[in-house]
Formats: structure tokens, sequence, C-alpha cells
């Protein structure tokens, strides 16, 4: 038997923060980032959890090297403190595979507020208007729009999706139903 060519895994990571003084509220970013981890991809304008692409360096790490990898990028990203928020032990983190594409969400129910970046603080009903309004950059730029919109990738795509996996642990229990109900129905699509 020959040997395996072996590749550089990566892995979408993404912490979503619920907050409690927002009504349970998802905090998401605007990208500000030309390039993405898919080639000759930009999602620069798009709104997202924080987080992104991680490189696994090798077939062994640790077991939280992803989650606190996607701390960092919550401290770089929108200037949240990320280490002392993901309880000791196992957090709760759902992965998702999705077209040949590994991600996985945090969901922390944590009373903070953002530093940096363009930020916004969204209901279900208003994370999934954001996934239908998806307009990247490239077709932006091909309609004459001045930038892209809406969510990474647009409806019942990764990003959506595990916003809303992330939405069905949120202290408002109103958005929790909402996010299975929806959940519920891209599932039935697929």
């Amino acid at each position: 038997m020959q040997p395996r060519e072996k590749v550089r895994c990566t892995l979408g990571i993404y912490i979503a923060i619920l907050n409690p003084d927002h009504d349970g509220r998802l905090l998401i970013w605007r990208r500000t980032e030309e390039g993405s981890i898919i080639p000759g991809v930009s999602f620069y304008g798009n709104w997202e959890m924080p987080g992104g692409g991680v490189y696994v360096p090798s077939n062994q790490v640790e077991y939280d090297y992803p989650i606190y990898e996607g701390l960092r990028q919550l401290e770089e990203e929108v200037g949240v403190f990320g280490r002392g928020l993901v309880v000791p032990g196992i957090p709760p983190a759902y992965m998702l595979l999705f077209r040949d594409d590994l991600a996985l969400v945090v969901p922390h129910i944590a009373s903070v507020e953002p530093t940096k970046g363009e930020t916004l603080w969204v209901s279900p009903e208003q994370y999934n208007g954001l996934a239908k309004e998806f307009i990247g950059p490239k077709e932006a730029k091909e309609q004459g729009l001045r930038e892209a919109c809406g969510l990474v990738s647009g409806w019942g795509e990764r990003m959506h999706c595990l916003g809303l996996a992330a939405f069905t642990h949120s202290p408002n229990h109103e958005f929790a139903e909402q996010a299975h109900a929806t959940l519920d129905s891209i599932v039935a699509s697929w």
C-alpha cells in the first residue's frame, strides 16, 4: 500500500456570543478582510459571526485548540477578550459538515460588548433577513453596488445554519424556538 498524501486541514471556527443584556441576541460583525480561506473569493463587507478558518497544524492537536483559536479571533475581530468566556471542561460545540467544508460553532451566553469593528446584535428574524439579502463583493461590483451586503454565503448556507444552531441556546426562548423552526425548514429542503 502506498503512503497517502497528507493535506493541511482547515476548520471554520466561530464563537457565537448570545447576550442576555440584548434579549439573547447574537453578535455579528462586518468583514473587513479582502480575502478568505477560499482561493479567489472575498466576503468583504458581508456579515458573519466572529471567527473564521483555522489551519490545523498536524493530525494531533489538543482538543481545545480550535476553540482557543476561535477565542483569539473573537478578540482580534471585535475586541471581546475571549479567554475566560468558555467554561472549563468541554464547552458545547456544534460541528457542521457542509458540502465538504467543516465548521464548528461554540455558543456562549455572555454580557459583553464589542470594542472594535462594525457589529450588530441580531434576533433570528434579523439574522434570517440578512441571510436572504446576501450579495457578495463580486456580485455587488457587477451590479454597480457600492459594497457587499447580507450574511456571508446566504440563506441555508454554512454561516446561516451555524448561527441558527447557536440561537437554539439563546436565553430568549422565543429566539430558540424560531431558530429550531428555521433550521427544520432548511433541512427539510435539502
